[in-house]
């Protein structure tokens, strides 16, 4: 009796501490540690890059060129998951390129079928003052990677470098005060690590 007390009061200890996820940061480590947290297209509140950016709901998105010479993206989809997976050819044309969106959703889903497969992170993208998905992807770093999407306000190491050398550039013509050149360099430093 003493046993099934205690495993029942455990089983309500660990149910009371779950966390709800909507609230949760994930880093990209997590991806691989905390697999078997998540259920499919768990909705999460953040999403930390390795060079300490913060994605979450209401940044503005680019979507950039296709990743291949084909007429359609090879990472991002047409409206939300579920309706991508309903239609027939779910690949975003390349009539899109150059469009703006606002991240509707930040969600992590399983790279695999069971649940201790790995984790991607996903976002819906959206119309300001719209409601639903316009476009999506189920990767968004493979997305990012491939130059398909473009976060606005987020450097890849390789800009971050050339504008670190354009601010010093400034700096050693006189034109930034060190008070000014620190500042620069302190918000161009995070991209680069």
């Amino acid at each position: 009796m003493k046993k099934i007390t205690f495993l029942l009061i455990s089983f309500f200890s660990l149910s009371a501490i779950a966390q709800d996820y909507s609230a949760d940061t994930l880093r990209v480590i997590d991806l691989t540690e905390r697999c078997t947290e998540f259920k499919n297209y768990n909705k999460i509140q953040c999403f930390v890059m390795d060079n300490g950016f913060a994605i979450t709901e209401g940044m503005r998105v680019k979507i950039g060129t296709p990743a291949t010479s084909r007429m359609e993206f090879q990472t991002l989809m047409r409206g939300n998951i579920t309706t991508a997976a309903l239609i027939g050819d779910p690949n975003l044309h390349r009539n899109f390129v150059g469009t703006e969106y606002v991240i509707r959703k930040v969600f992590v889903v399983h790279s695999g079928i069971g649940k201790k497969s790995a984790l991607r992170v996903g976002i819906n993208m959206g119309v300001d003052g719209g409601k639903g998905a316009a476009a999506s992807t189920m990767d968004l770093l493979a997305s990012l990677e491939t130059g398909e999407l473009e976060i606005l306000g987020m450097l890849t190491k390789e800009q971050a470098i050339k504008k670190m050398l354009e601010v010093k550039e400034l700096y050693d013509a006189g034109f930034l005060t060190d008070e000014e050149f620190e500042a620069k360099k302190a918000e161009l430093i995070k991209f680069v690590k």
